[in-house]
C-alpha cells in the first residue's frame, strides 16, 4: 500500500506538469524533495529524494526509532551520527556528479484525527542549508483545510505555500525553501473531517472518550491510571474522583506545546475554578519522548485532585509547579524513564533568577504571554523545597494538614503558613528571600502580639480583649486549627491597633464637648456683663 500511494503521488506530480522526478539524470541542479502522503487512517508515507549534477557533501535528518528503506547511487563515505534532535540521526554523505539518494518510511501518527478535527504535522525536515528543498503534501481533497503553518527555528509562517492542485480526490500543496528561513522546518495543516461515533473505555472512576482508531492509546492511558491513581489519592488525601478524559489534536503551532489541560471555566465567588471531573490530553504526546504520556496524565489528574483538596487556582504557579514535580517524582518511583529532563531545564532557568515575585500574578486560567519562565520557575521552587524538606513527603503532609482543617489555600500567606507546618520549620524567610511578599508566620505574630500587650499598650482599653484572642489563638494553634488561630491573631492585632485610636478619638470628642460647653458658658457670662438690668433702666 505504501509503495502504491507513493507511486500515485509521483504520477500526479508528473500529470500536473511539476518538474519533480525521481531520476537523477532528469533533475536539473541539486536539491532535496520531500513528499508526504497523508492517508485517511492517519498514517503518512514519507519519501525523501536528493539529486545533484555536481559532486559535494551534504547531510539530512533520518528517523532514529523507525526503520526506513534507502537507495543510494553515487553516494560515498556515508555515516550516521547523533543529532541534537531526540528522534533523529544526522545522515552525512559525500556524492559524485549525477548522484541520487532516496529514503522512505511510514509513520502511524503523522496525521492525528479526533473527529471533527484533524492535523497533519510533518516529521522534522532537516537538511544541508546550502541546497534547495521542495516539500509536497498529498492529502485527501475531502479534508476541509483550516490552517497551514510552516515552522522553522527562526519563524512561523502562515499560509506560505507555492501552489495547490486538486486532481480527482487528492489535494497537493507545494512549499519551497526560498519562502522560509532556516534549514529545519515542519509543516502543520489543520483540517476538519466528518464526525464518527466515539467509544468509551473505563478504568476505575476514569472514563476515556476517543475514536476507535485510538483504542490502544486509550488502553495505555488506563494502564497508567491503574498504576498511579492510588499514589495520587494518598498524596492529596482525597478519595477517587469521577473523571472523563478527552483526547484532542492541536490546531496551530502554539497548541503543539499544550500537552494537556484542565479547563478553568466554573466561577465561584467571581473566581475561576477547575472544570470538575474533566481533563484533556493532546494526541501530540504520542509523538513525544517516552514517559510524556504518563507525565501529562498525572499532571492533569493532580490539578483535579489538588483543587479538590483545597489548593486554589489563585495560586496558579503552585498548582503548576506541584503538578509537574509530583508527576515526575512518582514516575521516578515507579521506574518510568523520562525522555526529557524538565527538572534540569527548570534549574537552568531558576538559578538565573533572583526575584520570583512575578509568579504571584499568575492566576486562574490560561498561560501568561510567555509561559516558559513561569513553568520553569514554578517547578524550580517546588523542586528546591522538596529537595530540602523531604521530597514528596513534604507535600503529602501539606495536603494532610489542609484537608483535615478544611481550609482553602488561596494566598501566599496561607500557602507558606501551612507548608511551614508541614516542614516543621518557618519557611517565611525562604520565601521572602525568593522575592515573595509574605506576612510573618503565626508563631512570630503571636510572639509580637504578646509583646505589644505587655509593653507600651497598657492604656489600650481593648488590651484585655486582645489578650483573650491571643489565648484562644494559642489553644487553636496547638490543636492544629491554623486558619481559626490566624483569625484570632488578626482580631488581636486589630484590637491593639484600634484601641489607642479609639481612646484618642474618644478623648478628643470629650475634650471637644468640654471646650464647647466652656465656650458657651463664657459667652453667656460675657453677654450678662455688657447689658443693663431692667431695674437699672427703670431707676434711670
Amino acid at each position: 500500500m505504501k509503495r502504491i500511494l507513493v507511486a500515485l503521488s509521483l504520477i500526479l506530480l508528473v500529470v500536473i506538469g511539476n518538474t519533480i522526478t525521481v531520476k537523477a539524470e532528469e533533475q536539473e541542479g541539486s536539491g532535496f524533495t520531500y513528499l508526504f502522503t497523508v492517508r485517511e487512517d492517519g498514517w503518512i508515507d514519507i519519501y525523501v529524494n536528493f539529486t545533484s549534477e555536481e559532486s559535494g557533501h551534504a547531510w539530512l535528518l533520518v528517523p532514529k526509532f523507525h526503520e526506513y528503506d534507502s537507495k543510494l547511487i553515487g553516494i560515498s563515505n556515508s555515516a550516521i551520527q547523533n543529532s541534537t534532535y531526540y528522534f533523529y540521526y544526522n545522515f552525512t554523505f559525500d556524492f559524485s556528479s549525477g548522484a541520487y539518494l532516496e529514503i522512505n518510511w511510514s509513520y502511524r501518527f503523522g496525521s492525528l484525527i479526533v473527529e471533527p478535527k484533524g492535523v497533519f504535522f510533518s516529521t522534522a525536515i532537516g537538511y544541508s542549508p546550502e541546497y534547495h528543498a521542495e516539500i509536497i503534501v498529498n492529502m485527501s481533497a475531502s479534508y476541509q483545510i483550516e490552517n497551514i503553518f510552516l515552522s522553522t527555528e527562526v519563524e512561523v509562517l502562515e499560509n506560505e505555500f507555492r501552489q495547490e492542485k486538486v486532481i480527482d480526490n487528492r489535494r497537493l500543496l507545494f512549499f519551497d525553501s526560498e519562502d522560509y528561513r532556516g534549514h529545519l522546518v515542519r509543516v502543520l495543516i489543520s483540517f476538519e473531517v466528518p464526525t464518527v461515533e466515539f467509544i468509551e473505555i473505563s478504568e476505575g472512576n476514569l472514563k476515556i472518550r476517543c475514536p476507535s482508531r485510538y483504542v490502544d492509546v486509550a488502553e495505555n492511558i488506563t494502564s497508567a491510571y491503574r498504576k498511579f491513581i492510588q499514589r495520587i489519592m494518598d498524596i492529596t488525601n482525597q478519595p477517587e474522583i469521577n473523571i472523563t478524559l478527552e483526547l484532542f489534536v492541536p490546531e496551530d503551532v502554539e497548541e503543539l506545546y499544550t500537552l494537556g489541560y484542565t479547563r478553568l471555566t466554573e466561577r465561584i465567588k467571581a473566581e475561576e475554578r477547575f472544570e470538575p471531573q474533566r481533563v484533556y490530553i493532546n494526541m501530540i504526546v504520542i509523538r513525544m519522548p517516552e514517559g510524556t504520556l504518563e507525565e501529562t496524565l498525572l499532571h492533569e489528574l493532580f490539578h483535579q485532585y489538588m483543587g479538590q483538596a483545597g489548593l486554589s487556582t489563585q495560586l496558579r504557579w503552585v498548582h503548576e509547579g506541584l503538578a509537574n514535580y509530583l508527576a515526575i517524582e512518582i514516575l521516578k518511583e515507579k521506574g518510568v524513564k523520562l525522555g526529557l529532563d524538565e527538572v534540569e531545564t527548570a534549574k537552568q532557568v531558576g538559578e538565573q533568577l533572583e526575584d520570583f515575585g512575578f509568579l504571584v500574578g499568575w492566576r486562574g486560567g490560561g498561560p501568561p504571554p510567555d509561559p516558559r519562565p513561569y513553568y520553569a520557575a514554578s517547578l524550580y521552587l517546588i523542586y528546591t523545597l522538596g529537595e530540602e524538606y523531604g521530597g514528596i513527603g513534604l507535600f503529602d503532609k501539606f495536603f494532610e494538614v489542609i484537608t483535615e482543617e478544611g481550609v482553602e489555600i488561596d494566598s501566599m500567606d496561607l500557602f507558606v503558613l501551612y507548608l511551614s507546618q508541614a516542614a516543621g520549620e518557618d519557611l517565611t524567610p525562604v520565601f521572602k528571600q525568593w522575592g515573595f511578599d509574605v506576612r510573618p508566620s503565626i508563631e512570630t505574630r503571636m510572639f509580637e502580639v504578646k509583646a505589644r500587650i505587655n509593653k507600651g499598650f497598657r492604656y489600650n482599653p481593648f488590651n484585655w480583649m486582645a489578650g483573650i484572642q491571643l489565648k484562644r489563638a494559642r489553644s487553636l494553634f496547638k490543636e492544629g486549627k491554623i486558619s481559626e488561630a490566624t483569625r484570632c491573631i488578626d482580631d488581636a492585632e486589630f484590637l491593639l491597633m484600634f484601641g489607642p485610636v479609639f481612646l484618642t478619638v474618644t478623648a478628643a470628642v470629650f475634650i471637644g464637648i468640654a471646650l464647647n460647653l466652656l465656650s458657651r458658658k463664657f459667652k453667656k457670662e460675657k453677654e450678662g456683663i455688657g447689658q443693663p438690668s431692667l431695674e437699672q433702666i427703670e431707676r434711670d
